[in-house]
């Protein structure tokens, strides 16, 4: 759909509720993010969709990992206060669906390569507090899926949705799945998250062990859309596969600091600092 002069190459936080687009909008789905909630204090464990009116957290300090993933955050809030004036008070016939951490082939972020990685190469990989943090990801072909549905079946009523995958998996057993559909066996090491500051490990440059990454809720999508997410044990051989088949010619950033997780589990071994080795064992990690 072909902007008005002036609009090209602008981002979503420049846009103004108005007469934007040239043509009028037919059906049109805002795709948004589990971040949404994330801006919000205090932080919960699982986010519903009602949870986006709660109050924003304090702006971070500028320049930091923190301050990016907060932009974006209070940046897709913005979005989707143009996109809820425009279905108000335009007819627009818009749904919002907001979106966890997706997992699906051709992934730019090198997230959960970052773990492959470190699965791969057969060290020690350290979990904050055993990898008890919970995750819910998505796979992308369910978001393909469902979209080609709201073009051409029957439009919902209600505009803001989460997607998520039918049930909660810790960490430790995400990563437990990844191994197994990698055809490794993994090593884990658990050590409490104060820990990891004091060795100078940085526990956001994990993916998914730090705040930036949000447990959402689907129920209301599965009453309004009768959308189901496939859990990850069905789609991360799928993915897994897809990750190693075009092994990325870089690492993830977070992977620099592989050799100091290594010895950091070696020096709380000698300490017997609070830290607990698994022994790899069959099917380690999955119940």
């Amino acid at each position: 759909m072909a902007l008005k002069e002036g609009w090209t190459g602008r981002v979503y936080e420049d846009f103004e509720v108005g007469d934007i687009y040239q043509h009028p909008l037919g059906r049109t789905v805002l795709i948004s993010t589990g971040q949404v909630y994330l801006v919000t204090e205090p932080a919960k464990r699982v986010y519903r969709e009602v949870d986006s009116r709660r109050a924003l957290m304090r702006e971070p300090a500028p320049g930091g990992f923190d301050h990016a993933q907060w932009r974006y955050g209070v940046g897709k809030r913005a979005a989707e206060s143009v996109f809820m004036s425009l279905r108000r008070n335009h007819g627009v016939r818009g749904v919002i669906l907001r979106l966890p951490v997706l997992q699906g082939e051709g992934d730019p972020t090198l997230r959960l390569w970052a773990w492959l990685e470190r699965l791969l190469d057969g060290a020690p990989v350290l979990l904050a507090g055993g990898g008890t943090r919970p995750t819910r990801f998505l796979d992308v072909a369910d978001v393909a899926r469902l979209i080609e549905r709201l073009a051409g079946g029957a439009w919902p009523r209600g505009a803001l949705y989460n997607l998520a995958a039918p049930r909660a998996t810790s960490l430790r057993r995400f990563l437990a799945l990844a191994a197994r559909a990698a055809g490794v066996r993994p090593r884990f090491a658990s050590a409490p998250a104060a820990t990891f500051s004091r060795l100078g490990l940085d526990l956001e440059a994990w993916p998914y062990a730090g705040r930036w990454s949000s447990v959402l809720d689907p129920s209301r999508a599965k009453r309004d859309l009768g959308f189901t997410g496939t859990p990850p044990e069905d789609f991360l051989p799928r993915v897994v596969r897809w990750h190693l088949e075009h092994r990325p010619n870089r690492s993830h950033p977070s992977y620099a600091q592989r050799a100091a997780e290594c010895a950091a589990v070696e020096r709380l071994r000698a300490s017997h600092d609070g830290i607990r080795a698994d022994l790899p064992g069959p099917e380690p990690g999955i119940a």
